[in-house]
């Protein structure tokens, strides 16, 4: 299989939905072509996994942004959703129709540069992007079937591949628009009246019958795929199986990529940091195992000169005096409604500072229910939260999420 297009070959980029039952093998063929993609040094992948990376676990170092499920993938989706522009823009302003891997250099061919004046540019090259959504279905019940729609649809032309990998990919799980925008499929053994769902009519009339092998052939597939003939779509495959003995492999890949492969570009990254501030950590390359730059950074503790202060402690003044007393604070507030209850300029200055302290935890989704323990140390109500909630939105902090009562926070740095 070929990710990118190749615009002499006349091969265009493709995304990929995985398909099959309970124990036809999709971990096995995942692994297959993650590690495959791993092993380039002019791609990141954006991994999300709602098993907690149960199969995945090995590699997951190499990956430029790992997410569990949830809320974090969430996020991920609407970074996805904002890295297309950012990146079609790119490669348009450096003369590039599609992704190619000259993309993924500095640019310092005249013909690609965003100069006006015709000189190389010399800009960071944009590496090929990865997003792969590991049992989308629980994806897709959370963000609505038409989730991936925009992403499959518009994300080709701006050098990123979407992978789906599901059980069952009918109409009440995805729409029918994601379905047609996934024109390459690995479809592993199925219930045979799944079997439309996952792969083409004249490929199904051609003899592929991925419903006789159920789950009694794991790894038997067929796989539908820009740049593999097409009288060979309906002859089946095989992955290869990936043992307790290839841990230590998958680990030393990860190790690899960590260190040579590639890290995101400027472009990609502002996308991803501009969407979910600290959930977004990317990939940085190392020259030293973590338990190394440990012993380091230890070292450096016990050499370091002057005063340690916590950073929330940084601001101040121990020469100044300390704020006098207010009514009502030496009342107890615990079992009973006495003790002093912050004003509402205090009180919104506190829930400012709650959402930053949620941003800065890399929680960049939230709702009232998240403020539950917040409102009673406060004493404030979850009605007020939820009237606060709107008004952040209206002020560019916070985004509605396709979920009722769900809230975006919008990075502190890119917020209206």
């Amino acid at each position: 299989m070929w990710l990118p297009g190749d615009p002499d070959a006349g091969r265009n980029s493709t995304h990929v939905l995985v398909a099959g039952g309970t124990g036809s093998g999709k971990g096995d063929t995942a692994l297959n072509l993650l590690t495959e993609i791993l092993s380039r040094r002019d791609v990141v992948v954006w991994f999300s996994d709602p098993k907690a990376f149960q199969d995945f676990a090995p590699l997951r170092s190499g990956l430029d942004w790992a997410a569990e499920g949830g809320a974090d993938t969430e996020v991920m989706v609407a970074a996805v959703q904002e890295a297309i522009p950012a990146r079609t823009r790119w490669l348009g302003a450096h003369g590039y129709r599609q992704w190619v891997p000259a993309a993924a250099q500095p640019q310092n061919d005249p013909e690609h540069s965003c100069r006006a004046d015709g000189r190389a540019c010399g800009c960071p090259g944009m590496p090929f992007l990865v997003t792969w959504f590991e049992e989308a279905a629980n994806t897709l019940r959370a963000l609505g079937d038409d989730a991936f729609t925009g992403i499959a649809q518009e994300a080709r032309s701006a050098g990123i591949s979407l992978i789906v990998s599901l059980q069952r990919p009918s109409y009440d799980q995805m729409s029918t628009s994601t379905r047609a925008s996934l024109p390459s499929v690995i479809a592993l053994g199925c219930d045979p009246r799944d079997e439309g769902f996952c792969l083409p009519d004249e490929v199904l009339a051609a003899g592929a019958h991925p419903g006789a092998w159920g789950n009694r052939r794991p790894g038997y597939c067929y796989v539908v795929s820009p740049g593999i003939p097409e009288d060979r779509y309906p002859s089946p495959g095989r992955t290869r199986r990936f043992t307790h003995r290839a841990v230590p492999v998958m680990e030393l890949l990860a190790t690899w990529a960590q260190r040579n492969g590639a890290t995101a570009d400027p472009i990609t990254a502002g996308a991803a940091v501009g969407v979910a501030g600290t959930a977004y950590t990317g990939r940085t390359a190392t020259d030293e195992p973590a338990t190394l730059r440990a012993v380091h950074e230890e070292d450096d503790m016990e050499h370091a000169s002057g005063m340690l202060v916590d950073p929330e402690d940084a601001g101040i003044d121990p020469e100044a005096d300390l704020p006098g007393s207010e009514e009502g604070d030496d009342a107890p507030i615990f079992g009973q409604d006495t003790g002093r209850k912050p004003s509402p300029e205090e009180a919104r200055e506190l829930f400012a500072a709650a959402l930053e302290e949620f941003e800065q935890n890399g929680q960049m989704i939230v709702g009232p229910k998240d403020f539950t323990d917040w409102c009673d140390r406060n004493r404030l109500s979850r009605p007020w939260v939820s009237a606060r909630l709107k008004e952040a939105a209206a002020d560019g902090r916070l985004e509605p999420t396709n979920t009722t009562g769900r809230w975006r926070i919008v990075p502190s740095m890119a917020a209206a």
